[in-house]
């Protein structure tokens, strides 16, 4: 919050402090390192090096999930789901179950790597997202509006007016993309 607050703010103090909170929860809690960098840095400057830590998060978190490398044009995982159960990972602190952690992360993923530029593996990433039954999710239309409007949304990510581009996830429900009822 201190990260985005700073953003808005243009406070370079916040800016610094919320990156140096988001640091000492990666090195405190390793096992969340990877999605706390992903949620923190998703919204940085297109360029960024704060950014870029949340591309390479986003396929770090997602490959360790499976236990093996997705392929970073294509990262069909649509056989690797075959029979298996996608567990959450004890990541937020009050360990409250995640019955939407599959649609949220693959949302979220989506807009990372549109922002990115890579516009064939976010799509798939959207695309992973609808594997389940993600129609029972409250948020579901935000992911097949995401598909639809995904080379708009891009475009707004890589013109040069940061002022326009649309926040990764879904801002009004940040948590509740994956812990929703």
């Amino acid at each position: 919050m201190l990260l985005a607050m700073g953003r808005k703010m243009q406070n370079e103090a916040y800016i610094a402090q919320g990156i140096a909170e988001v640091e000492m929860s990666m090195e405190l809690v390793p096992s969340y390192a990877g999605a706390c960098a992903l949620m923190a840095y998703s919204n940085e400057p297109t360029g960024s090096e704060t950014f870029q830590v949340a591309v390479d998060s986003t396929w770090s978190e997602l490959e360790q999930y499976f236990g093996q490398s997705l392929d970073r044009d294509d990262p069909d995982i649509s056989e690797l789901t075959q029979g298996a159960v996608f567990q959450a990972y004890d990541a937020c602190l009050d360990e409250s179950e995640f019955p939407f952690l599959w649609e949220g992360e693959w949302l979220r993923a989506g807009d990372v790597l549109l922002k990115s530029g890579n516009l064939s593996a976010a799509t798939r990433m959207y695309q992973n997202g609808m594997l389940r039954n993600y129609e029972e999710w409250p948020l579901y239309p935000i992911l097949d509006e995401r598909v639809n409007e995904a080379e708009g949304r891009m475009a707004l990510y890589l013109d040069e007016d940061d002022a326009n581009d649309p926040e990764t996830g879904e801002p009004d429900h940040n948590c509740g993309m994956c812990h929703a009822r």
